[in-house]
């Protein structure tokens, strides 16, 4: 939790030195990406676990499907927030004009 928690704080810290504001999410990323690959393997055979076992390669591509969706459309959506809570004016505009 306190990798998701630690982002989350990102906007009220945005004051403070940008080495602190650094920290801040580096920490947070580095503790959300480690709980993530410690569960993902136990998420991946309770999937299997369930499927009965003429349909264990359909539940592993569906699985591997919805991990790169989730991968994909969660990096874009955290990076776009990173973007437009920057405080910077020029942010948005400077990733929409490339």
């Amino acid at each position: 939790m306190a990798g998701l928690g630690l982002p989350a704080l990102l906007p009220l810290v945005a004051t403070a030195p940008d080495t602190v504001v650094l920290a801040v999410a580096v920490t947070g990323l580095a503790l959300s990406g480690g709980a993530l690959g410690l569960l993902m393997q136990a998420y991946t055979l309770l999937g299997i676990s369930t499927a009965p076992p003429e349909h264990f390669g359909s539940a592993m591509a569906t699985l591997a499907l919805a991990r790169q969706l989730g991968g994909s459309i969660g990096a874009a959506m955290f990076g776009w927030l990173l973007i437009t809570m920057s405080g910077s004016p020029r942010a948005v505009p400077a990733v929409l004009d490339e």
